[in-house]
């Protein structure tokens, strides 16, 4: 047997309270180290823009969204190899996550300093570009080591099978939500009333908790005993073989579209924000980092309700399909982009209630997409295949951030309003497709813990 041809197992107590515990156990740890990713996905493009004295980069708008776009994308093009390297070496699991987090700290010092070099000389550097690639390369290896291996446990150590997949994966999702946003308020507020050192420097504290939590986790993957037949209600047919690649292949492509619009919200739209933006509050000028943050804020507020909500429709046999929540999801952003469309054209200055309310709704567009596409994909994948599937799932992303800073950069120097209008429409008929998808398989995307029955050896962490 191959590392391989194994999957993650648990091994349940009498009081059936391991799924539990190790969820939460990965959810602390993925929000610490989710710090990173916050910061280098949502507040990039303002550091870019920020001025030396500050220690920031001083570039033009049209040219930091580009590149914040592509750091995006470069960040997301790792996880699928480390898919790949967890599928051949998945008994390294552990180690695999280590050596990414240490990658992700290695690549925050030297953004650290860049940014500190660039302030005390006041202007910019000749080898600048050299440090911001490197810092953004250790971020992005980081990323793809980390991710697929946490991803995984999750997959198949964290899911309760009196709550159902989505709810799981919903409530791990909350941990990466509420470690962006502790990000953006800290880093965001340091980069704005003091410097970017200081904001790079709180940002490596997320990851240095998260490699110390993961370590003494003290998670081993040993062979253990064949997946339950209870908790894997069928075997698939050679047909339903083919209609799961379809679906896989059609949520990652949707995903990838979908994550060009939602990465607006950290590269398009801060500066739209700050150029176009009325950010006065009762004398006080709201920091655009805080507007950015107000997705997040949302997302960690209504999560644990949406997932209360999945739990007890899969409870009643009435949840909805994976492609009808995707669906869901797709129009929420469509709306968002909507409104802050009608408003860039129409008014000369975007009424800051107006900008917290798209990005708002920009923010309810991930609740039912993001971590229930993760779930469906880790649910129909292989055994064999899991790692990559997941990396397939993040290679969406890293097309959608290298298409977005695209998008961005050309918005930018043309019309925000009409750009966003256009977006707005896509998504519309994105929402219609995925629809329609959910109706054609719908008996394909049973809602109840697995619809794979996956037998062979299995992995199973042993935390002690």
């Amino acid at each position: 047997m191959t590392d391989g041809d194994a999957a993650f197992h648990p091994r349940p107590d009498s009081a059936g309270t391991d799924h539990g515990r190790i969820l939460r156990r990965l959810t602390w740890i993925v929000a610490f180290e989710r710090f990173s990713f916050g910061t280098m996905i949502t507040l990039l493009a303002l550091f870019l823009i920020a001025p030396p004295g500050r220690g920031g980069l001083g570039w033009d708008g049209s040219r930091a969204i580009l590149v914040a776009g592509f750091a995006s994308g470069t960040i997301q093009l790792m996880v699928p190899l480390g898919g790949f390297v967890l599928d051949r070496w998945m008994r390294a699991a552990k180690h695999i996550g280590t050596a990414g987090i240490a990658a992700t700290i290695t690549g925050l010092l030297a953004l650290v300093l860049l940014s500190g070099l660039t302030m005390a000389a006041g202007s910019s550097l000749p080898f600048e570009a050299l440090l911001l690639w490197f810092g953004i390369a250790g971020v992005a290896v980081g990323n793809g080591l980390f991710k697929p291996a946490i991803a995984l446990a999750v997959s198949h150590a964290g899911i309760d099978p009196q709550k159902g997949r989505d709810a799981s994966f919903t409530r791990f999702w909350l941990g990466i939500q509420i470690g962006v946003l502790a990000s953006m308020l800290f880093a965001g507020t340091l980069a704005n009333y003091f410097d970017w050192v200081a904001a790079f420097v709180v940002t490596m504290a997320g990851p240095i908790v998260a490699i110390i939590l993961w370590t003494r986790a003290r998670i081993t993957f040993d062979s253990g005993p064949q997946r339950d037949a209870a908790n894997s209600p069928r075997t698939l047919s050679a047909r339903d073989d083919r209609s799961r690649l379809i679906v896989i292949l059609l949520v990652c492509g949707m995903f990838a579209l979908y994550f060009a619009g939602l990465s607006q919200v950290f590269g398009l739209l801060p500066v739209l924000f700050e150029t176009q933006g009325d950010r006065d509050l009762l004398g006080f000028t709201v920091p655009t980092a805080w507007i950015s943050a107000s997705e997040t804020a949302i997302i960690v507020l209504l999560t644990p309700f949406v997932a209360g909500l999945w739990s007890r429709l899969n409870a009643a046999g009435r949840e909805p399909n994976s492609l009808a929540k995707f669906a869901l999801g797709m129009l929420f952003l469509a709306a968002g982009f909507l409104l802050l469309g009608y408003g860039a054209l129409t008014m000369e200055r975007i009424p800051l209630a107006l900008s917290i309310l798209v990005v708002m709704m920009i923010g309810m567009s991930e609740i039912p997409l993001q971590p229930i596409g993760l779930s469906l994909v880790s649910g129909l994948a292989s055994p064999r295949l899991k790692g990559r599937a997941i990396g397939l799932w993040y290679l969406g992303s890293a097309a959608g951030g290298f298409v977005a800073g695209l998008i961005g950069a050309a918005a930018n120097r043309g019309t925000p309003g009409q750009a966003l209008l256009a977006m707005a429409g896509l998504f519309v008929g994105c929402a219609v497709l995925l629809w329609l998808a959910s109706r054609h398989y719908a008996d394909l995307l049973d809602t109840r813990l697995s619809p794979i029955r996956q037998d062979g050896p299995a992995l199973r962490p042993a935390e002690t």
